[in-house]
């Protein structure tokens, strides 16, 4: 199960890292440019490293990443992955194999995306706020006290009666208790 997520993950960060390139050639192209590596780099790096980390620190139930060092396995998995992608797209689209210098191009636009993508992504919460995790949920006087108890089996009582269908959290005739806050 391991090794196909990261398989799966690394495949992600490879076409993301191909379609960067290519938003990046496109962008040259309708530049008008004379330098295209000075114009497709930047593009494909800034397209492709915001993908990534979008991807990393919004949809975590996606990649399920535990750890860094998963990250970095994914991503030594995504440079021959991204090169053999690479190379069967452009036969496809061209007739012929492509060579050693555009997959080191290829390379050079994965690799700041990857480690840049990968520090926002080591930098940001591991938990955003939920209504499971207590987004609208009043924080206790002081850690570790009873009323903290309370509110976290209120939270998990909430999110189940609005996961079923009951009144939502902001319904003003529903209350959680009956002592008035």
């Amino acid at each position: 199960m391991r090794i196909a997520r990261r398989l799966l993950n690394a495949t992600f960060i490879s076409l993301v890292n191909l379609a960067s390139g290519v938003i990046g050639f496109w962008a040259w192209h309708l530049g008008g440019s004379t330098n295209q590596i000075a114009v497709q780099w930047p593009v494909a790096v800034l397209t492709g490293t915001a993908i990534v980390a979008l991807w990393l620190v919004l949809l975590p139930r996606l990649h399920r990443m535990a750890s860094g060092a998963e990250y970095v396995v994914t991503f030594l998995i995504a440079f021959p992955l991204g090169a053999a992608i690479f190379t069967a797209v452009h036969y496809v689209m061209t007739g012929y194999l492509t060579s050693l210098g555009n997959i080191l191009a290829m390379w050079a636009i994965l690799i700041p995306q990857v480690l840049i993508a990968g520090a926002i992504w080591v930098a940001s919460p591991r938990e955003w706020p939920t209504v499971e995790t207590g987004l609208n949920r009043r924080k206790p006087s002081w850690p570790g006290s009873p009323a903290s108890a309370a509110s976290s089996s209120r939270a998990r009582a909430t999110a189940r009666r609005w996961r079923h269908g009951i009144k939502p959290i902001w319904a003003s005739s529903w209350r959680t208790s009956a002592a008035p806050s």
